[in-house]
């Protein structure tokens, strides 16, 4: 009796409690490359997955709004894969990203290829203030003198294909900040080569589905848990991997178990001269 109640207990608490309570992380991070007292608030969202909108994706709207960000950055997966043809979400998730408001811009790439397809993902965005990097770079400016690199490069899951279009972007790089925005993880060990100086990846969702002391049962990485989710330093580089905040979708479980969603907030200070 004790065991089916704790079953019971748990199944309720990763369908119907955790995957509702999304939790802020803090960073601070220091350059050279920005002049002393210049700080940069940047907030990372990954992995939205919207099927309906529901009172997680109000409680991220009202944290956005309270962070105040000067930039958002996107990371991919839009809509959840159950729901990828449904009218009413693209609807809902266009509602939903409408109310992101950064001084300095909302940028975005796409997912992985099967939930933000050629056909849905351009006609979610459709009209929003946003700006999608489609293999491009971005340089934004805080003021005078005082700017960073977004590098944004569209997801295959093919990392040997995927350093090309990185190594391509980064011959335009300049001495500023330089970030990557890029769905996966897995082109980390080609982007700490390339100069980046922070990664921002999600796809993982920190496996969802977590035990205690070891975390991920899967993760989705050709890394295995080497990417799992969260910062890790790699050579000059950060990356960061948002366990995101919507859910998988498909044959993937409706539920989160000691992997609560959360986006992740930069506070880059600058410490290089005027």
């Amino acid at each position: 009796i004790f065991i089916e109640a704790f079953g019971t207990l748990v199944v309720f608490y990763g369908f119907y409690v955790e995957p509702f309570y999304i939790k802020v992380v803090y960073h601070t991070q220091n350059t050279d490359k920005l002049s002393i007292g210049t700080t940069l608030r940047i907030l990372h969202l990954g992995d939205l997955h919207v099927e309906r909108t529901t009172i997680r994706e109000i409680k991220l709207n009202n944290y956005i709004n309270k962070l105040k960000p000067d930039i958002i950055l996107f990371s991919g997966d839009i809509l959840n894969l159950s729901y990828i043809e449904d009218p009413a979400s693209w609807k809902d998730a266009k509602e939903i990203i409408s109310q992101w408001k950064a001084k300095l811009g909302v940028y975005f790439v796409s997912g992985s290829p099967a939930v933000d397809t050629i056909q849905a993902f351009p006609e979610v965005i459709r009209d929003l203030p946003l700006v999608w990097l489609q293999d491009r770079k971005m340089t934004v400016h805080k003021k005078k003198g005082q700017a960073i690199d977004i590098f944004g490069v569209s997801c295959t899951h093919r990392p040997h294909i995927d350093k090309n279009t990185l190594t391509t972007l980064m011959k335009s790089r300049s001495e500023y900040y330089a970030i990557l925005l890029y769905h996966s993880p897995d082109l980390a060990p080609e982007a700490v080569k390339s100069g980046i100086d922070l990664q921002l990846s999600g796809h993982t969702h920190g496996g969802q589905i977590c035990l205690p002391f070891f975390g991920a049962i899967m993760t989705g990485s050709l890394y295995g848990k080497t990417f799992e989710a969260g910062e890790k330093q790699i050579g000059n580089m950060v990356l960061n991997v948002t366990r995101g905040i919507g859910m998988e979708g498909g044959g993937a479980p409706r539920a989160r178990i000691l992997c609560p969603p959360e986006i992740h907030l930069f506070e880059i200070l600058g410490r290089g001269k005027h």
